[in-house]
């Protein structure tokens, strides 16, 4: 018997999707958190470990989930993987630790995944992990630009309605 229930952070834009993905997770006696883009995900990955992350392949904002995984293994190198997606072709960054269910899926079938990959027993770390490390902090200094970017079209998005609003009063 488990100690304590795994933790799992799902990450998913489609709420609907996201919330019955928690529900089917919680049901199974998981410890569930959601996050609704990468950028969230990488925040709260920051503050807690997860022992199973959830991503959606195809988040929007600049961030996708294979970009999330392979950021938050920079800090976390064994966290273990399932990606989801409506493409039908699977996608992994480590086989070791990844998996992948293409959407839309039975709740057994997510179910089953979740179980198998946190039973994975994997080495630790990677053999390739110095070389995988090196190529994972280059892409997470070419996101974390890539957020800047995001932020700062934001800001002047918001300037820029801000300044009409306040024009169109007179």
């Amino acid at each position: 018997m488990l100690e304590h229930p795994p933790s799992i952070l799902v990450v998913e834009d489609d709420e609907w999707v996201r919330d019955a993905v928690v529900e089917v997770l919680r049901e199974g006696g998981f410890d569930v958190r959601a996050a609704a883009s990468g950028w969230i995900a990488l925040r709260m990955i920051k503050r807690k470990k997860f022992d199973l992350l959830v991503a959606d392949v195809g988040l929007p904002n600049g961030l996708d989930g294979v970009e999330l995984a392979q950021c938050a293994r920079i800090s976390h190198p064994t966290l273990k993987c399932l990606f989801i997606s409506g493409l039908r072709r699977a996608i992994t960054d480590d086989p070791d630790r990844d998996d992948f269910v293409g959407k839309p899926f039975r709740d057994r079938e997510l179910l089953g995944c979740v179980w198998e990959l946190l039973q994975r027993r994997v080495s630790t770390p990677p053999l390739d992990w110095e070389v995988r490390q090196a190529e994972r902090t280059l892409l997470a200094a070419e996101v974390d630009c890539r957020r800047k970017k995001f932020l700062a079209q934001r800001r002047a998005i918001r300037r820029q309605q801000g300044g009409r609003s306040g024009s169109t009063g007179s």
